[in-house]
């Protein structure tokens, strides 16, 4: 199907095949950024409870989040799905919103790890991090974080 007024190629097609376009309603929650500035672990608890009821309502195992990798560059185009530039502050709010989802019974996965900073070649990209920058920085979140029993 061609599109003779600007000359491009429909997805349509290929997003009807792939059934992109069969979602359900769902709730608008602030991103992580968002989030994040309230420095209110408790608030990103509730918000995990409430993304892992909707999550279990519509049969929905494993949510795909939260993102936390630690900004380090404006240019990274993933940022607003990040909680914070500080390491401890990701940590903690990465853990209540972890702690959050599973107490509904759903799973959350954790994503963008670390070194996540650029959409540049993301697929082919080597993110060469020195040991001392890793630990201190981009692994420091996850000390103690997510192997905390669900409330």
């Amino acid at each position: 199907m061609r599109s003779s007024s600007i000359g491009h190629i429909s997805i349509w097609p290929i997003t009807r095949a792939l059934d992109l376009h069969g979602s359900h309603p769902a709730t608008c929650f602030p991103p992580a950024v968002a989030l994040a500035s309230s420095w209110d672990p408790e608030l990103i608890g509730r918000v995990g409870e409430a993304l892992g009821r909707e999550a279990r309502a519509l049969g929905v195992d494993v949510l795909l989040g939260p993102g936390v990798n630690i900004k380090r560059s404006p240019l990274c185009g993933r940022n607003f799905e990040y909680f914070s530039e500080d390491p401890l502050l990701s940590g903690v709010l990465g853990t209540a919103h972890v702690v959050g989802v599973q107490s509904q019974g759903v799973g959350a996965s954790v994503k963008h790890f670390a070194a996540n900073n650029q959409e540049t070649e993301r697929m082919r990209v080597s993110a060469d991090v020195d040991t001392r920058t890793l630990r201190e920085i981009y692994l420091r979140h996850s000390s103690g974080s997510w192997s905390r029993p669900a409330r």
